[in-house]
């Protein structure tokens, strides 16, 4: 079974061209490059979905944001302000429609309280939610925040389902570094050591930090979105052989694309092909076949339980 652990879709009303815009141009400022097509047009559920069934790809989690503060987007002068956010009801209206393919991962924001938790409730009983998505550094909190958080993660330990924490760099302006680092799970994966917890991104660029996290505690885990777009395949390779020295082994990374920034054939050519070719060229083993498909796949379907 081939998974993207992580992949985003959304009409261009809940995540606007210019915060995509605003995301996506420091990876293409130099050399210059076009930035991909697909990060500002208009959203065609067929053509995402014609896109994993052309690769492979067996399941997708897709994931809500919950909506943010209105903030300004976009760089240099040309900024507007946005309210960005993806609703629990249209990822899960999506993956109802498509349930052989898309998995409903909903999100909360912490700020409202009492009522986020009940949201969670409603997400995960209701609309058949199956994780939840947490974004800290966009919404302006610690996620080891005891009095905001707590709450949160006790009632997702409750209803069994895996926490998928945004824990690393973004490039948006406005999302202060201060609560991207990966060591900021450490508290909670000590207090709910229950809690089957997956820091996105491989917290880049504190990958070695990341590791260490899983290597710490049980139930941590990583999924390799944006991260393994961003570095050579060399270099991925040589983090891959490292992460295991910290107790990461492959039996904890998830893959996935991050959608729409990197589409699903152009991922997988990477770990299939790229990576490979980079091992002999570095001189290092390249993955073996189970282990590209503990990451491939295999690892998701058990936390997630698909």
């Amino acid at each position: 079974m081939i998974v993207d652990a992580h992949a985003h879709i959304a009409p261009l009303e809940m995540r606007p061209a210019k915060f995509a815009e605003e995301m996506a141009e420091p990876q293409f400022r130099w050399p210059r490059r076009p930035l991909p097509p697909s990060l500002t047009a208009p959203l065609k559920v067929e053509n995402f979905l014609r896109d994993y069934e052309a690769a492979g790809v067996d399941r997708v989690l897709i994931f809500a944001s919950a909506p943010r503060t209105p903030r300004a987007y976009g760089r240099g002068g040309s900024r507007e302000i946005l309210r960005v956010g993806v609703t629990n009801e249209f990822v899960s209206e999506t993956a109802g429609r498509n349930p052989d393919r898309l998995i409903p991962v909903a999100s909360v924001s912490p700020h409202l309280g009492d009522a986020a938790v009940t949201e969670l409730e409603r997400c995960v009983r209701d609309l058949g939610m199956k994780a939840l998505k947490l974004y800290p550094t966009y919404e302006h909190y610690a996620p080891d925040d005891r009095e905001l958080m707590w709450p949160i993660y006790a009632k997702a330990l409750e209803l069994d389902i895996p926490v998928i924490i945004h824990q690393s760099w973004t490039t948006i302006v406005n999302a202060p570094m201060k609560f991207q680092r990966p060591a900021q799970v450490d508290d909670v994966a000590r207090d709910f050591r229950d809690l089957t917890i997956v820091m996105a991104h491989f917290g880049v660029p504190w990958v070695d930090e990341a590791a260490c996290m899983v290597g710490k505690h049980d139930r941590v885990y990583v999924d390799l979105s944006w991260w393994s777009m961003l570095e050579t395949p060399e270099e991925i390779m040589r983090q891959l052989h490292r992460a295991p020295r910290f107790g990461c082994g492959y039996d904890r990374m998830l893959w996935g694309t991050d959608h729409p920034m990197i589409l699903p054939a152009q991922s997988l050519r990477t770990f299939r092909e790229e990576l490979p070719r980079a091992a002999k060229r570095i001189g290092v083993p390249a993955l073996t076949d189970e282990e590209l498909a503990l990451i491939l796949g295999e690892n998701a379907r058990a936390v997630f339980d698909l």
